[in-house]
């Protein structure tokens, strides 16, 4: 039986809201920590990175969540990917056909709850999260690694 890596398994997404970066980054804290749904594992204000897991359920043992936070000057880009704790029966076509869906629902959810704390009033996210002192969101700069094997 082969274990290899399943490319169908892995699933990214990307969404670009109006917000400065340091408001979008107290939203991911927020909605990892207070989720139910959700384990924060780390959160790097420096590099804007997050890394989150997801509990097992029925049809899966969890997914690792990685969210990078990428600032522009008119908003911020979330890249929020998923993909399963462990590649031990993901080669299966049955799994391949359940691995997608639940990657996709994964963070669909976590980017509903990271909506739900941009709504929210912005002095309510501020005290989330204090950036190092005198380092404004524009002078923070983030670095994506994107892919699979």
């Amino acid at each position: 039986m082969n274990y290899n890596y399943n490319p169908l398994a892995f699933q990214q997404e990307c969404a670009f809201v109006p917000y400065q970066l340091v408001y979008v980054y107290n939203a991911c804290v927020a909605a990892a920590q207070h989720s139910k749904k959700f384990n924060l594992i780390s959160a790097d204000p420096t590099f804007s990175r997050l890394e989150i897991k997801t509990k097992a359920s029925l049809f899966s043992w969890g997914e690792n969540m990685t969210v990078q936070l990428v600032p522009y000057q008119n908003g911020t880009e979330i890249t929020v990917s998923s993909q399963p704790k462990t590649s031990i029966g993901s080669q299966g076509i049955g799994a391949q056909q359940t691995a997608g869906p639940k990657n996709k629902k994964n963070i669909s959810n976590f980017l509903y709850e990271v909506s739900r704390y941009l709504q929210a009033p912005q002095n309510q996210l501020k005290k989330t999260f204090n950036p190092r002192p005198g380092a404004g969101a524009e002078k923070i700069f983030c670095f994506c690694f994107i892919g699979g094997a």
